[in-house]
């Protein structure tokens, strides 16, 4: 999923050469190709993405108190934009440095088929109308939320909640504490909370993974004839409502949780809690399985 990039001969451009003043307004254009590699860093305040047709990216906003520079570095194929600290000689993830930076807000209209790299740390992500390229966005506390047409998504959270709209063929989202909402993946799907909701959807899927500790999951879609599904919970609970009767081998476990399904027998044990359902539904060319400690199981078709 990851880019290589090439080395590339880049022409730096710095833009502003003394610590800026809080809210100093941002309006700069550098040419940008359609299926160029975009990335974006800032700390604190927010990255906002629209698109258009023009082979350029504009950008607009305001630089927060203490920034040092906005320094844009690349060229049409490969353009780095980044926010800079008070100290030359600091990683952009030195938090002990960047505290003292106010919150810078790039606005930012791009391409609509470009590659796009957005990290920040405590800055929220919103981007609209993307079609085409790669999405990778990294945020330790500010929410995401994407709306994009895309053959591959990846993002990552610690603590922000993630929204991904639009179609995705691959996704691959991780939280710790922050809710995933991903509703239209087209292929395959990996999605890991440790205490978060996950609410995927879309379809037909050939490779489903959710993860989570205590968080419940939520999956509302098809699954293709040969699919692998996966959903694994330790404390919540795991809802799995499948728009049409899957042709699967159907596994699901409880330790101390119930189990409902309009498929196979539900057998408990005769004494103490916990379920379990083995079946086969038509050619059982497809693998589903679901295993939750102390939460339930439960199985649907349809509405």
């Amino acid at each position: 999923m990851k880019n290589i990039i090439k080395p590339l001969l880049c022409i730096a451009l710095v833009l502003v050469a003394a610590p800026a003043l809080a809210d100093t307004p941002i309006h700069q254009s550098h040419a940008l190709d359609p299926d160029a590699k975009l990335t974006v860093r800032n700390v604190s305040g927010a990255i906002i993405v629209h698109t258009w047709d023009r082979h350029e990216v504009r950008i607009a906003g305001t630089l927060g108190n203490n920034v040092r520079k906005l320094e844009v570095e690349g060229d049409a194929q490969a353009l780095e934009i980044e926010v800079k600290g008070p100290d030359d000689d600091s990683d952009w993830l030195d938090w002990g440095n960047d505290s003292s930076m106010g919150p810078t807000t790039l606005e930012l209209t791009v391409p609509k088929s470009v590659n796009l790299q957005l990290h920040t740390v405590s800055a929220r992500i919103e981007a609209d109308g993307l079609d085409g390229g790669e999405i990778d966005a990294k945020s330790v506390s500010g929410n995401i939320t994407i709306k994009a047409r895309s053959p591959d998504v990846d993002i990552d959270s610690v603590s922000g909640d993630v929204r991904l709209a639009g179609q995705a063929r691959e996704i691959e989202i991780t939280t710790v504490s922050g809710d995933i909402r991903a509703g239209q993946a087209g292929h395959e799907a990996s999605t890991q909370s440790v205490s978060g909701d996950i609410h995927l959807g879309g379809g037909p899927l050939h490779e489903v993974e959710m993860e989570s500790v205590s968080g419940d999951l939520f999956f509302d879609g098809a699954l293709t004839d040969d699919a692998e599904a996966d959903l694994h919970s330790m404390s919540g609970d795991i809802h799995l409502n499948l728009a049409t009767a899957p042709q699967a081998t159907l596994k699901a476990t409880t330790f101390s949780g119930d189990i409902r399904s309009p498929w196979g027998k539900v057998n408990e044990p005769e004494y103490g809690p916990g379920a379990k359902l083995d079946t086969r539904i038509g050619s059982g060319d497809a693998r589903i399985t679901l295993k939750t400690f102390s939460g339930d199981v439960d199985i649907r078709q349809g509405h």
